[in-house]
């Protein structure tokens, strides 16, 4: 048998009806406490306590740097100087399916609201802050993201995220009361980063796929945007798989939004993703003759100052053309590989068996010579006749394959004009930037073709004979050519 005490029940608690208007009443006035926050802040944005907002005449004035092109004869690209990476363009050489691609990745009412978009702020509040869900996407619509790369963000520690927010929101606003949707889009195309140094939509197309903005198909525009979301995880070149799945995705949104019909939407998916990777920063073409079109363009246009003409090589989208022969540059360096390649092994043959590296090594200092760090093979970049590659090698071994290195130099000008058809320095301007085209050394009997050539041209023949005697060239810095042996003899004349 068991024995319960029996609880009293206090008085006054018996039955009390649970007081829904009270909690109902804390649920307005706690919003009401929001809203009232939200608005203090939003005031304090908007007149400037955060730092001041673009005034209208800022915002009239936007312009991107620009990088400066140098042009082969052809007019293709063999060279860029610039702060940021960017080649403006026309709205009339934007593709429509870009447009489309961007659209319905990145804000689908892009065309019907006025800047800030309400519903997509309320499903981030709800589902990213309250659900937690990460793939929710952003709010921010594409006049918000404009604003940020354009002026940036500032720093105002836990406050930052609403306060950049609310920030961009009031730009957002002004800048669609002064442009046009598709001015928008033009300055964002113009703008936005892709990774690697590369702004705008334009160098991202020469460098992801060799072509201009205008060329790009729907696949390759897809793949383009794709990288906006994550510029190193989506990248074609690095992880392929990745831009292909991200590619497909943006083809799914642009069918479902209407822009492709299913069937070309399973077309599209099948595709590859025909990647043709092109940076100029790392294959440099002709890297040692546009070395010395940078340095002559900065010359020229130091000398304009002089005249109150300022202009920025590098921020002010400039054009540089020059001479050089693209095809005969190509095909002088194949012949500089193929001559290397042939070359090389024999002088590498020639240096084994004098034992030349042993003397080498007899003169390096002995903190080389005796370091087991320096001695230990591991992976090294080194530059070879055909590309650059990673070998395994000590450190001791790669400044012997330096010091061995045979290179070539090749420089070809037009006889009448002067022009330069190609600039061949070295065997890699990034790696071995040093110019032998302008090495100081003896020209020996490269020379004589020029000088007879010369002779010829002013009258003489082979039968010509000239005095074998030393002559000083007052108007050439008293120079006095001497015969390798030193000797001469007034009373002998040699044959042309």
């Amino acid at each position: 048998m068991v024995i319960r005490k029996k609880t009293k029940i206090k008085k006054g608690y018996k039955n009390k009806p649970f007081n829904k208007w009270f909690i109902f009443k804390y649920i307005i006035l706690l919003f009401l406490v929001i809203i009232s926050l939200f608005a203090l802040l939003f005031g304090a944005v908007y007149i400037g306590i955060f730092g001041p907002l673009p005034t209208k005449t800022d915002l009239e004035s936007i312009k991107n740097e620009e990088s400066s092109l140098i042009l082969a004869s052809d007019g293709s690209v063999i060279g860029r100087v610039f702060a940021e990476n960017r080649t403006n363009i026309r709205w009339d050489e934007v593709p429509k399916h870009l447009v489309d691609a961007l659209v319905s990745t990145e804000d689908k009412r892009y065309f019907s609201h006025q800047g800030v978009d309400g519903r997509s702020i309320l499903r981030v509040l709800f589902k990213s802050i309250l659900l937690g869900d990460r793939n929710a996407g952003g709010g921010s619509t594409l006049s918000q993201q404009l604003i940020k790369n354009l002026f940036g963000r500032d720093d105002h520690s836990f406050m930052s995220m609403p306060v950049n927010k609310i920030r961009e929101s009031i730009i957002a606003t002004r800048l669609e009361e002064m442009y046009s949707k598709e001015e928008i889009l033009l300055l964002y195309f113009n703008s936005v980063p892709f990774g690697e140094e590369v702004y705008g939509i334009e160098v991202a197309a020469s460098r992801y796929f060799g072509k201009h903005a205008k060329e790009l198909n729907t696949q390759e525009s897809a793949v383009l945007v794709g990288l906006l979301k994550a510029n190193t995880y989506y990248s074609p070149r690095l992880h392929p798989e990745n831009a292909l799945k991200r590619r497909n995705q943006i083809l799914e949104l642009m069918a479902d939004e209407g822009y492709l019909t299913p069937m070309e939407k399973d077309s599209l998916e099948n595709t590859p993703l025909g990647l043709n990777y092109s940076n100029l920063q790392i294959n440099v073409p002709a890297g040692y003759f546009v070395h010395q079109v940078k340095k002559q363009a900065r010359e020229i246009l130091n000398n304009l100052k002089d005249q109150n003409l300022n202009y920025d090589l590098e921020k002010d989208g400039l054009r540089v053309y020059t001479t050089l022969n693209v095809d005969l540059q190509k095909m002088a360096e194949a012949a500089v590989k193929k001559q290397l390649a042939i070359m090389q092994p024999l002088l590498d043959k020639q240096l084994k068996q004098g034992k030349a590296r042993v003397a080498w090594l007899r003169n390096q200092p002995d903190s080389i010579k005796k370091s087991a760090a320096y001695n230990k093979p591991h992976p090294i970049e080194v530059v070879t006749p055909d590309e650059v590659k990673t070998l395994d090698m000590s450190y001791v071994d790669s400044l012997w394959y330096y010091t061995s290195m045979l290179q070539a130099a090749v420089l070809i000008t037009d006889p009448v004009t002067g022009e330069v058809l190609t600039w061949i320095g070295g065997n890699n301007f990034r790696s071995l930037p040093y110019d032998q085209v302008l090495a100081k050394r003896q020209a020996a009997s490269t020379f004589k073709p020029l000088m007879y050539a010369a002779a010829l041209e002013v009258g003489y023949t082979p039968c010509s004979y000239l005095e074998n005697s030393q002559k000083t060239y007052d108007n050439y810095e008293n120079w006095s050519p001497e015969n390798y042996d030193h000797t001469s003899s007034e009373d002998t004349q040699v044959a042309l």
